[in-house]
């Protein structure tokens, strides 16, 4: 049966996004749903890496102390 459903498909064209009209080339490149996707999970991990720094410095004691802390300069 599943090589019925896979012949099916073979005269099925691929369906392709839309290329950007001449006359709205002026504002940059159309963004694509691939593209958007990519730039939304980069976002999104960012956002979960900045949140979890953010527990980490509220959860930290205070009143904790090392010796490294007098020699080490932030650049």
């Amino acid at each position: 049966m599943s090589s019925w459903k896979k012949s099916s498909k073979v005269g099925q064209v691929q369906h392709r996004e839309r290329s950007q009209p001449s006359a709205r080339h002026h504002l940059g490149l159309l963004e694509k749903k691939k593209d958007y996707k990519e730039r939304a999970i980069d976002y999104q991990t960012k956002g979960n890496v900045i949140r979890e720094l953010k527990k980490k410095a509220l959860d930290k004691n205070p009143e904790e102390y090392y010796f490294n802390m007098i020699n080490t300069k932030l650049k």
